[in-house]
């Protein structure tokens, strides 16, 4: 298996880290109703506030709730995260069919 199907993940990860940055400021400085409503999200506040808000963040982007916000810069971003979970998806796919396919050819018998 290619090294980048390794590395790729974690650039994913790195953008969407830098992304989710960018939304919780964008929403608590221009949105601060919105921003609330989510349930104040944060990377610090997992701890003290559970999963909830990370959740009802994903639900925004992922229902597109940030056009109604009618904000340019905050549907890039929206959508940008919306692009990078598909991109995450697709990659975690494809490692486990091609870990299971290999393990699977190892397992029979067959050289690899």
């Amino acid at each position: 298996m290619p090294i980048a199907i390794f590395v790729l993940p974690v650039g994913v990860v790195v953008i969407l880290l830098v992304l989710t940055r960018l939304l919780f400021s964008r929403l608590e400085t221009q949105h601060a109703g919105k921003y609330a409503e989510l349930g104040s999200p944060s990377f610090h506040g997992v701890k003290s506030k559970g999963f909830v808000p990370i959740v009802a963040t994903i639900r925004f982007i992922v229902r597109r709730e940030h056009k109604s916000l009618n904000d340019s810069y905050l549907s890039n971003v929206s959508d940008a995260m919306l692009v990078c979970f598909v991109v995450y998806i697709i990659i975690f796919a494809y490692v486990i069919s091609y870990t299971n396919a290999h393990h699977l050819w190892r397992g029979s018998g067959h050289a690899a």
